[in-house]
């Protein structure tokens, strides 16, 4: 049924987002301030010196030396100046929308001028005349602020005095009225006091500027860049085209991969987009093109946490049915790793930052704003939102996500490959490519360097935009024509009409070089020519330079360390390898094909060594998350785990790196040409980085493993015994002791049972190895209070009876432990009995869960044991429990009364399944779920503790059988099969099948196999028998694939002989499927035939006549497949005819009730008959051979 509640949520929070976004954007993108290179001007860098030998540059100069020619830059009507002073001697000015540049230039390099103007505005004293730094604010008796200023000269100012005796003076900075005082008195000895209605600020100020006039700064240009308007607005409309192409195909890249995830993917992509100008306008940011080209790559980065979510649910959903529970796991296992890969971004975007300079830095706070609202858009808003379109119910086909269309194939331990390509075998091939390209790129970078520009090897850059076409002999001729001598001419552009030149001396700008140039080109092609001046001191080049090398040596030392505390020292030595190597080649490749190198390269540089390193991230994750999981102990498990853990994570690195790329490729192929740089070293370092995180960063991972010899690097990644089959009995395995177990008991009254469960742990556990967690679901006895004074038991108190699963759920979430065990308060633990269910869970990477043997308990888990009290039981258990391998046996599940499970593995599948609410049935669910993920459970028959059962609700009989009907059914709802059939062990039919252990291995095929309990209790009799099995449910089949030689077939019992060649099988078992043949008689003599001379056919079934089949008739309540039972005769006849002999027919018998034999009795007298004499058997088991005729 349809969630309209939900669907409404979904709706009005698409459409109210949407429409915010189509309202808001016209205006956000009129406010956004643009740089210079979007709209045209001027960005000059000056080094301020003193103007007099000797002085030094205060940081209080600095800043009026600033406000000085922000007034002058005021006074010419430019709109919106940016000046800032940047570290002890340098101004930044940013003009955009400037005229007469060159003037302007002229202008702000003039020293700040004070004078001293009379009534008349005469020039009485300049700034020159008055003592460095004299002035100084003093305050009179009123505390009043006054300015002390002192001059060089005390009989120049004396004769001024007198002269201007009560007469008003000005003091002007350039052409700025700092002041107007009035003259009270003759000034003697060379101190004059400014008073007046100042306020403190306004005082300070004051004297700052009569300083700054003292001492004038000379400010000499370092570095230049000059746009002209109708360029910058070219470019602006070029890299816009270019970065909505990008996004456009990447929203059409996720719809198409991800089908309705995709949908939500593209609605918090265009909300990411939104904010980020949102926040960009109101941080006042200027939008730069390195600006643009990091939002449109932000975008193609915000796309990753989508895909790494997205290619996680795909996993989690081919083992969880229901997508809410798999979005669930597949969000908290993603966010970790999407955590990683945008720290290592943000650590790169941080060092650009700070070495950064002008648009560069705008680049790097446009990326460091993308990462923290990715997190909020594309983690949470689209979690949150693809949450809600599932619980409308509108889609609950997997397939409408991209989900359960193809399935990850479980973890296989000692196998090359999940799926064939040995990424670990072949990593020899791999390092002998990267080496070779090494190589090439080092003998290019000794031959012929890098091409550096002018932002690393000074001088100027010169690009002219032409209206036409021009060839290089041409400019070149121009340029020479003009006196000048360009050291590099490249012509470039839409229809190679921008003409790039490069000056390894500096165009002076106060003899109008650059212009010069310009006009050049002006009197051939006309006026319509736009320029583009990038100019840089040496001092300045140099700077860059170490800052360069600097920046990218912190950022790959902060990555190292961030994931040598996050990972291990090896995964984060390996990364930096790979993260070098992807480094090294666009290095190289900009060096082979003498591309340019400037500071845009850097930036990129940087961007590539923070982004790329994403896929070794989260190809990291999943290789520790498998580690965790498989314990390896061999160079082989290493390698498989390697293998495994880069299939795992191949279509996400691939999907991710084409998102990325397709931003990256438009803005190179459509973007300005001032950004190509920028997107071809990004181009490349993507590339570059795809490749070494599939076939470099692991496999050197792996190398350094092998090289330690398999050490480990800590405690919880100590191996186990490979193999349990091959342990001798033991008393403990190494480093299970420092392991912790978190003990999770749900109570609700029965506080005796609960006291005698806890004082029994503390006895019999060692003390450090555990937690006690206790969740109480509401108890009204004195079971809270007695909690109460427990000071070793951490207690969850619910105000309402949350059943067993809801509350183990609560317990494991707070749980601590490397194990969780899962432990009913109707319980008596025993000496030694955590001890070896830990050895026997540690044994093999692949064990998932293990449970004990007990007095009272379903599913085969009850033992006989002889005893009256509980001493004796101890006793008892005191002898029993001694670990020995040979005596634990693989069970299809494990009874949840006592059940031990790996944390990794919840983590990973998920917790109890809280529809079961109360409970019955959770503990079913939960071992098809570790048994379907590629785990194996365990039953410790060297184990004993004592269980009460059933002390919850065997008080109500008739309640609680109408709540495992219901539970039941809710199981076949989810999974298709009857959680009691499908786990059936026929230790009857085993016996029948001849041999003993010691012989041939037999060929057995069982139809109708469920999960393969029957044919995993032939497996123990016959270790070596190849085993095959058949079910008409698929996930039935799918979980008997692990206990059989090939996968389990899903279909008829007809299509599964048919895949079974003529005498190939010493065994077929139709369990509860003979009644069900379609034709019978053929389809046993097709069993027949596959059957080798003396072979068996074993067969269950039904007995049509039981009483209990009869009521249901009556009362029709009956299902359908209980009408196709059979009568003894009927399956003698069937199987004489098909040609098999020896056939024996078992009844087994259903104990009969007074009432059953009077109903018999009555309906046989209805026909004058005697009731038939096998009415009281439940079904058949028959047994037949295959004749030799």
């Amino acid at each position: 049924m349809l969630n309209y509640k939900r669907i409404a949520a979904f709706l009005i929070s698409v459409i109210l987002t949407l429409f915010v976004i189509a309202a808001t954007s016209g205006n956000i993108l009129q406010q956004m301030r643009l740089g210079l290179d979007l709209k045209g001007g001027f960005e000059v860098l000056y080094e301020a010196s003193p103007s007099t030998d000797g002085m030094e540059v205060t940081r209080e100069a600095l800043m009026q030396t600033a406000k000085s020619l922000e007034h002058r830059v005021n006074a010419l009507g430019t709109s919106e100046p940016e000046i800032w002073t940047e570290g002890s001697r340098y101004i930044r000015v940013r003009l955009a929308g400037v005229e007469d540049e060159r003037n302007v230039r002229e202008l702000l390099k003039k020293p700040a001028e004070l004078t001293i103007r009379g009534p008349d505005g005469t020039i009485e004293l300049y700034g020159r005349d008055f003592v460095e730094g004299a002035a100084a604010v003093v305050y009179d008796k009123a505390q009043r602020p006054m300015i002390r200023v002192e001059v060089k000269e005390k009989e120049k100012l004396r004769k001024l005095s007198e002269r201007l005796l009560h007469q008003p003076i000005s003091i002007y900075l350039d052409e700025t009225l700092l002041t107007e005082p009035t003259i009270n008195a003759v000034m003697t000895d060379g101190i004059s006091t400014i008073y007046g209605n100042y306020m403190p600020e306004q005082a300070k100020e004051l004297a700052d500027n009569i300083n700054l006039g003292a001492l004038p700064l000379k400010l000499t240009e370092k570095y230049a860049q000059s746009v002209g308007a109708s360029l910058g607005q070219h470019s602006l409309k070029e890299t816009a085209l270019a970065g909505l192409t990008g996004s456009i195909l990447i929203l059409i890249f996720m719809l198409v991969l991800y089908r309705m995830a995709g949908v939500v993917a593209s609605i918090t992509l265009i909300t990411y987009t939104w904010l980020l100008l949102l926040v960009m306008n109101g941080l006042n940011a200027t939008l730069t093109l390195p600006g643009i080209a990091a939002i449109v790559l932000g975008i193609g980065m915000a796309v990753d946490a989508n895909i790494i979510t997205y290619a996680r649910f795909k996993e989690e959903a081919a083992k969880e049915p229901d997508l809410l529970k798999a979005l669930k796991a597949s969000s908290s296992h993603s966010f970790r790793t999407i955590m990683d890969a945008n720290v290592t971004t943000a650590l790169a975007a941080i060092v650009l930052f700070q070495v950064g300079t002008g648009a560069i830095r705008g680049f790097a706070l446009t990326l460091l704003v993308s990462i923290a609202l990715s997190f909020l858009t594309n983690v949470y808003m689209s979690q949150w939102l693809l949450k809600t379109l599932m619980q409308t119910r509108l889609f609950r086909r997997p397939s409408a996500f991209a989900a359960g269309i193809t399935k990850q194939e479980p973890f296989v331990k000692d196998k090359t490959s999940a799926r064939g390509f040995d990424f670990a075998g072949k990593r020899k091939l791999f390092y002998a490519i990267s080496i070779a390209l090494t190589i090439v790129g080092i003998a290019s970078l000794a031959v012929q360097g890098l091409h550096l520009g002018v932002d690393f090897k000074a001088g100027t850059t010169l690009d002219i935009t032409l209206g036409q076409s021009i060839d290089k002999q041409r400019a070149e001729q121009i340029v020479r024509d003009a006196g000048f001598r360009p050291s590099t001419v490249t012509i470039g552009g839409d229809g190679q009409n921008r003409v790039s030149l490069r000056f390894e001396t500096i165009l002076d700008p106060n003899l109008g070089e650059g212009d010069q140039v310009v006009a050049a080109f002006a009197a051939v092609y006309g006026n319509q020519i736009e320029r583009e001046e990038n100019t840089v001191d040496p001092g300045i080049a140099r700077d860059l330079a170490f800052k360069a090398v600097i920046a990218v040596a912190v950022a790959s030392a902060g990555i190292l360390l961030y994931l040598a505390f996050r990972f291990q020292w090896s995964f984060a030595l390996a990364a930096i390898v790979a993260l070098l190597h992807d480094a090294f080649i666009v290095v190289s490749t900009f060096s082979l094909f003498r591309i340019e190198v400037n500071l845009t390269f850097i930036a990129a540089l940087l961007t590539i060594i923070g982004y790329s390193i994403n896929d070794t991230v989260v190809t990291f994750d999943r290789i520790r998350e498998n580690v965790k999981r498989e314990r390896p102990v061999s160079t082989e498990q290493y390698a498989s785990i390697v293998n495994a853990s880069i299939m795992q994570t191949l279509g996400r690195s691939v999907n991710t790196v084409v998102a990325v790329l397709f931003p990256s490729v438009a803005l190179l192929f459509w973007g300005s040409e001032s950004i190509r740089v920028f997107s071809l070293a990004m181009t490349i370092g993507l590339i570059a980085g795809m490749y070494s995180s599939i076939f470099i960063a692991s496999q050197i991972w792996l190398s350094i493993r092998i090289k330690l010899g398999n050490k480990p690097e800590t405690r919880s990644e100590r191996p186990r015994n490979p193999r349990f089959a091959e342990i001798e009995p033991i008393e403990d395995v190494s480093g299970a002791e420092t392991m912790l177990t978190s003990i999770v008991i749900i109570t609700y009254n029965k506080l005796d049972y609960t006291k005698s469960c806890i004082e029994s742990i503390r006895k019999h556990t060692a003390p450090d190895s555990y937690e006690m967690i206790v969740v109480d679901n509401h108890s009204s006895d004195e079971t809270v209070s007695w909690l109460r004074e427990q000071s070793d038991i951490v207690v969850i108190y619910n105000d309402f009876n949350a059943g067993f699963p809801a509350a183990c759920n609560q317990g494991i979430g707070i749980a601590k432990g490397d194990a969780i065990l899962l432990l009913n308060n109707d319980t008596v633990v025993t000496a030694r009995w955590l001890e070896n269910m830990l050895i026997a869970l540690h044994s093999d990477p692949q064990i998932g869960a293990v449970g004990t043997v007990t007095n009272s308990c379903s599913y085969y888990q009850t033992i006989p044991a002889m005893y009256k009290n509980m001493e004796g039981m101890q006793l008892f258990a005191e002898a029993f429990n001694r670990s020995n391998p040979i005596l634990w046996e693989e069970r299809l599940k494990l009874v949840g009364y006592n059940m031990l499970i790996k944390r990794h593995i919840l983590e990973e599948i998920g917790e109890l399944d809280e529809r079961f609410t109360p409970g019955n049935c959770e503990d079913d669910d939960l071992s098809y779920r570790i048994r379907r993920a590629g785990y194996r459970l365990l039953l410790c028959k060297d184990t004993f503790i004592h269980h009460y059962g059933s002390v919850s609700f065997g008080e109500r009989a008739v309640e609680f059988n109408k709540l495992i009907s219901s539970n039941r059914q809710k199981f076949m709802d989810k999974w298709g099969f009857h959680p009691d059939r499908a786990t059936e062990i026929r230790s009857d039919l085993v016996d029948r099948i001849p041999g003993t252990a010691g012989d041939a291995a037999p060929h057995v095929l069982e139809i109708g196999c469920g999960l393969g309990g029957t044919l995993l209790k032939i497996k123990d009799k016959f270790p070596e028998a190849v085993l095959y099995g058949a079910d008409a449910n698929g996930n039935a089949a799918e979980g008997a694939s692990l206990v059989c030689s090939a996968p389990a077939y899903t279909g008829t019992a007809e299509q599964a002989l048919e895949l079974h060649s003529p005498a190939s099988l010493d065994v077929v078992i139709l369990h509860n499927t003979f009644h069900s043949l379609h034709n019978p008689i053929s389809a046993l003599h097709r069993c027949r035939e596959t059957l080798r001379e003396g072979g068996v056919l074993l067969a269950v079934v039904p007995n049509i006549f039981q009483p209990s089949t009869l009521f249901r008739l009556l009362d029709n309540s009956i299902q359908r497949d209980e009408l196709l039972g059979m009568a003894s005769p009927e399956i003698r006849d069937w199987l004489s005819k098909a040609g098999f002999e020896n056939i024996e027919v078992t009844g087994i018998y259903n104990s009969a009730t007074t009432e059953d034999r009077q109903f018999m009795e009555a309906v046989a007298s209805l026909r004058g008959t005697e009731a038939p004499v096998n009415y009281n058997f439940r079904e058949f088991v028959v047994r037949a051979v295959r004749s030799h005729a």
